[in-house]
């Protein structure tokens, strides 16, 4: 009789850190994923070059490193206008984890995982992750897409945190998706048999891109009266992730074999540079012809491209 291959479970918390995880699990804060530290092994991963979400998720899913996939970026360069194309799974090279599995005849379910769009046909079921645009066939069956939309479930945000005083409305957005999230999994976990289920969680690296300064006394943005309100925003966060991650254990079962992963690190950021306006300030670089006529306008208003893109 042959014997089943015991479940596998992935759990990846987008931008998790080992820095903040193993102090909050001495605390007693995230009572799941210190059993599962007592229970198994643990310890921080190196992550790949160039060190963004697009590139490392890449790696995951295929086992090749960027210059082999071919995913640097979230975007892309036309060698030809030098405009700024979004990247997708079309662009990568090398086979999935679950095309390979679902190819054995093994049945998987992803769910979220970025730089999946378009979805490919596997043996079950797949909801791609971040980089899919809203609007689009986002799921494989087809049909599953108009299911999940009925129950609320969301791939993008729609507040970005980027105006003053959005820190509430941000973190409200955040968990309507991750709830959501969250309940389809439980939802496809019961539906069908299942031998590889992998389900992305993002807050964890939004929550800390907005709110990590909030937390740190020592980063040059920390304001303490919005400390008092969002100081301890990320530990939520990661505390919510930590109850879903349970209720994910509970829907799996005994007889699975668990990984929580992440992409890469989290810290603060105190300074940045952006090499073309240092070029272009040392007077090493010059753009082909200076914005004219509407564009000139409206850029004089502030309405550059990226701000419109925001907006719409």
């Amino acid at each position: 009789m042959k014997q089943r291959v015991e479940r596998v479970l992935i759990v990846g918390l987008d931008g998790a850190t080992l820095d903040l995880v193993q102090p909050w699990v001495r605390q007693g804060h995230l009572p799941v994923l210190a059993d599962l530290m007592q229970r198994g092994s643990y310890g921080p991963l190196r992550s790949v070059y160039p060190v963004l979400s697009s590139a490392a998720w890449s790696s995951f899913m295929t086992g090749l490193n960027p210059g082999k996939h071919g995913i640097y970026d979230f975007v892309i360069r036309d060698p030809k206008t030098y405009q700024l194309r979004p990247v997708s799974r079309s662009q990568m090279h090398g086979r999935s984890l679950w095309r390979m599995l679902s190819d054995h005849g093994l049945k998987v379910c992803v769910l979220n995982v970025p730089m999946t769009y378009p979805p490919e046909p596997v043996n079950g079921r797949l909801v791609s992750g971040l980089g899919t645009p809203d609007f689009q066939i986002f799921t494989y069956p087809e049909q599953l897409g108009e299911e999940l939309l009925r129950s609320g479930y969301r791939v993008n945000r729609r507040v970005f945190g980027q105006e003053e005083g959005e820190q509430e409305a941000f973190l409200d957005d955040t968990y309507d998706i991750s709830e959501h999230l969250t309940s389809s999994a439980l939802r496809l976990m019961g539906e069908q048999p299942w031998d590889l289920f992998a389900i992305v969680y993002r807050d964890t690296d939004e929550v800390a891109h907005h709110f990590w300064s909030y937390m740190d006394v020592s980063h040059p943005e920390h304001d303490p009266e919005l400390a008092e309100s969002y100081g301890e925003a990320l530990l939520e966060c990661y505390q919510r992730l930590d109850r879903a991650l349970g209720d994910l254990l509970q829907a799996a079962g005994p007889n699975c074999t668990v990984f929580v992963v992440s992409d890469h690190g989290t810290g603060p950021l105190y300074k940045d540079v952006f090499l073309n306006e240092w070029l272009h300030q040392q007077g090493f670089l010059a753009p082909a012809s200076a914005p004219s006529g509407l564009r000139a306008f409206l850029t004089r208003l502030g309405l550059t491209r990226s701000k419109v893109f925001r907006i719409m």
